[in-house]
């Protein structure tokens, strides 16, 4: 098990050699807690913000899906790679913008790591202040071979500068399609394992979850927020663009549930994750 930050990196140096693109992107900085747990810090940024003062919830998934990656990767001392088979999320309140986040994370439930084929993982995102959690997740990682000999140790390259886009959704650039679909147009910073390559399993959470935001929000008059996504991935998601595809559920007084599928080469092509999204009233989730 990773105990150190300074074995973090050289690990990371090891396995990606070089930065996670996406990450780089919303400025994520990796490090390891007093208890052991991977962090991910992400400082104030007009690209991790939704345009109403509060943190993309998109931001908040793609974070607790790398840092719960790399945790546990770190816990096998980064002898093998992994890909994300299911991840859930519990959004529990919005969390205000301006103040950054950090998230934590940490493995579970593994008698022998070396040997596991797969490793569950939980995190929990809160402000560097201590006020939290905004959210938490519990997510399923499969352990792959490395795709190519890890490289001789070192240290990863200095962090480029953050996305300057003035919002998240500027940032990622989704698009509105035909029968309430949705695109997110593929560009080389939303690769999140560059040894596949693949795309970063937080990319696809934040589609599903606009996708099924913008359908409630046509859908009904009265505020909804997502509380909950549930994610399977199906198969790695490709260097190239993707469709989300919503189907309505339920729809309630006060809750709403949308099935979501993702697809890439068109919505022919086969679907490569697939998430259920729950959504509640505000006044509800209030309290």
């Amino acid at each position: 098990m990773i105990l150190y930050a300074s074995e973090l990196r050289e690990g990371m140096a090891r396995h990606f050699g070089g930065p996670i693109a996406h990450d780089e992107e919303l400025g994520i900085r990796y490090g390891i807690a007093p208890d052991g747990a991977v962090t991910g810090t992400v400082h104030p940024l007009p690209a991790i913000e939704d345009g109403n003062n509060y943190v993309a919830q998109g931001a908040l998934a793609t974070v607790m899906d790398t840092i719960s990656g790399i945790a546990s990767m770190a816990c096998m001392d980064f002898a093998r790679t992994c890909v994300t088979l299911n991840l859930r999320i519990d959004y529990l309140r919005p969390m205000p913008a301006g103040r950054g986040f950090i998230a934590y994370a940490t493995p579970v439930g593994a008698v022998d790591p070396r040997r596991a084929r797969s490793m569950v993982a939980k995190s929990e995102v809160g402000t560097p202040t201590g006020d939290g959690p905004f959210a938490v997740s519990v997510g399923r990682f499969f352990m792959l071979a490395h795709a190519s000999p890890p490289k001789p140790p070192g240290d990863l390259p200095p962090p480029r500068r953050p996305s300057r886009a003035p919002s998240y959704a500027e940032l990622m650039g989704m698009a509105a399609a035909e029968g309430q679909h949705l695109v997110l147009p593929f560009r080389a910073g939303l690769i999140g394992n560059g040894t596949l390559p693949s795309l970063h399993g937080g990319v696809i959470v934040s589609l599903l979850q606009d996708c099924a935001f913008r359908y409630v929000c046509r859908a009904v008059e009265r505020p909804l927020e997502i509380a909950s996504v549930h994610v399977s991935f199906l198969k790695l998601g490709r260097p190239e663009d993707l469709i989300a595809v919503p189907r309505l559920v339920q729809l309630g007084r006060s809750t709403a549930t949308l099935n979501i599928v993702a697809h890439q080469g068109g919505t022919s092509g086969g679907p490569i994750a697939e998430a259920t999204v729950t959504f509640v009233s505000a006044q509800s989730a209030d309290g």
